[in-house]
């Protein structure tokens, strides 16, 4: 009779079969499953991106500084590297420290001073190159330092010399080269209005030619009887040349 009253026995559950017990702790998550840990991956992905970021906060072309963004290549405060500031007038091209000068002329930056642009051929304090320059008293021609000298000189290698009696440059034009160098006379002569003359003693005369000659025309037997000259350039007589065995007495062979 327990088994009637007319109701049926309830079979028994298998709690663990159901799941109730899991139902009782709240939901649980299988590690084994494909998803797991996608949530950390996601974390560390943003991490990397927020450093990246972080470490090139200037956009492309421009370079950080401090706290500023700025172009390595152009900036003058800042040329080829942060800090690295362009003298007062130079610029910053490709990152260098330069000038901006026209066509012929130099960039100069003399020791302590402003950066300038210079005419190497006529800048008498950068002549030839920058920093070079003419010593007191020259001017800078072609580059070169020349001395200035006064009215009827000339500059002949590096020294004024007068051309009228120089024994070294005798007669010298122009630039005092080559051909204009003039004359170098010989011992004995001089240099008198230009051309190169003997200094005789008294009783001789001058023969002329490429060396200095002093003769007695009243005794010398290749020149007996010249007078001043010698016949050279159309200038005075060259006189007898006496025979063997002949003597210049007062100027006639005998």
């Amino acid at each position: 009779m327990a088994a009637g009253c007319g109701g049926a026995i309830a079979p028994s559950v298998d709690a663990a079969a159901t799941g109730d017990g899991a139902r009782e702790g709240g939901p649980s998550v299988d590690a084994s499953t494909p998803d797991a840990g996608l949530g950390d991956a996601d974390a560390a992905d943003g991490a990397a991106d927020a450093t990246t970021e972080s470490a090139s906060p200037c956009p492309t072309g421009k370079d950080p500084c401090g706290d500023v963004c700025t172009s390595l290549e152009s900036d003058p405060d800042n040329c080829g590297a942060c800090g690295k500031r362009c003298p007062a007038g130079l610029a910053c091209t490709a990152g260098d420290c330069s000038c901006e000068c026209p066509a012929g002329l130099i960039c100069c930056v003399p020791d302590g001073g402003a950066a300038l642009c210079a005419n190497l051929s006529t800048d008498d304090d950068n002549c030839g190159s920058c920093g070079a320059s003419c010593p007191s008293g020259q001017v800078c021609t072609s580059g070169v330092g020349h001395v200035i000298c006064g009215m009827g000189l000339v500059d002949c290698a590096g020294a004024c010399i007068d051309p009228r009696s120089s024994s070294l440059y005798c007669g010298a034009t122009g630039n005092c080269a080559g051909a204009n160098a003039g004359t170098t006379c010989q011992a004995g002569s001089a240099c008198v209005n230009g051309e190169c003359t003997c200094e005789c003693a008294p009783g001789l005369i001058v023969c002329g030619g490429p060396q200095c000659l002093c003769v007695d025309p009243i005794t010398n037997v290749d020149y007996c009887g010249a007078t001043v000259g010698c016949g050279y350039h159309d200038a005075g007589s060259a006189g007898a040349v006496c025979a063997t065995g002949q003597v210049c007495d007062d100027g006639s062979c005998q």
